[in-house]
């Protein structure tokens, strides 16, 4: 080995939280919770990583308590079968709206934050995106208005208005499906014969340029 010296490794933490932080941390919170609930004793995230492979249903119940999840009929057990991965049933039973819980804060938290391919980036407040849509039925009665999705947010350069479409079709318990231009005829069938289409919406775009270039290059 010669001319190689050998480098010892200093296994020393990049980053240590502050004694506020650990106070504040989820974590925290979520271990006083199994706490009280499961009198487990948990100290560590070393303890509570270990009480949750050896009490997987507590864990995951506890986890559904802590994150306040709403549902109009809770589950009946947290998994069907314990012993079948993948393929197991997680909380079968339960009955829930997805845009309900994920809108159901009120205060000025962020609801989710995007970032475009060419720099640009934002984020999207609940606030806003409850003044942008009032209701959900007159966003519904809207959107069969001319410039509807306009009027409610949903112009060029707002990268999360793909969100919000999915959001509002996921509260009124539809399905939306949406395809990029660059797909064929075919694929676009197939895709669209699997739902029950009652509105469609797009714009109408020359692919005259594209053909140029097939022609040019052939």
């Amino acid at each position: 080995m010669g001319g190689v010296e050998a480098v010892t490794m200093v296994r020393r933490p990049l980053w240590t939280p502050s004694e506020e932080h650990v106070k504040e941390a989820n974590l925290t919170h979520f271990i006083s919770l199994v706490n009280r609930k499961y009198s487990a004793g948990i100290q560590s995230y070393r303890e509570l990583y270990r009480w949750s492979i050896e009490k997987v249903a507590d864990f995951w119940s506890a986890m559904w308590d802590y994150a306040g999840i709403i549902c109009s009929h809770s589950y009946d057990k947290v998994v069907d079968d314990f012993a079948r991965f993948p393929g197991a049933s997680w909380f079968p039973g339960a009955r829930l709206n997805f845009a309900e819980n994920l809108l159901r804060f009120r205060d000025e938290r962020t609801a989710f934050a995007w970032r475009g391919g060419c720099g640009r980036e934002g984020s999207v407040l609940v606030t806003e995106l409850r003044a942008t849509c009032p209701t959900w039925w007159k966003l519904r009665l809207r959107c069969w208005r001319r410039r509807a999705l306009e009027q409610s947010g949903l112009v060029a350069g707002r990268s999360w208005a793909r969100t919000l479409s999915l959001i509002v079709s996921a509260r009124l318990g539809q399905r939306f499906c949406l395809r990029l231009t660059g797909i064929s005829t075919k694929g676009a069938s197939s895709t669209f014969c699997q739902v029950s289409r009652r509105l469609s919406m797009g714009s109408l775009r020359s692919r005259r340029s594209s053909w140029c270039r097939i022609l040019e290059e052939m």
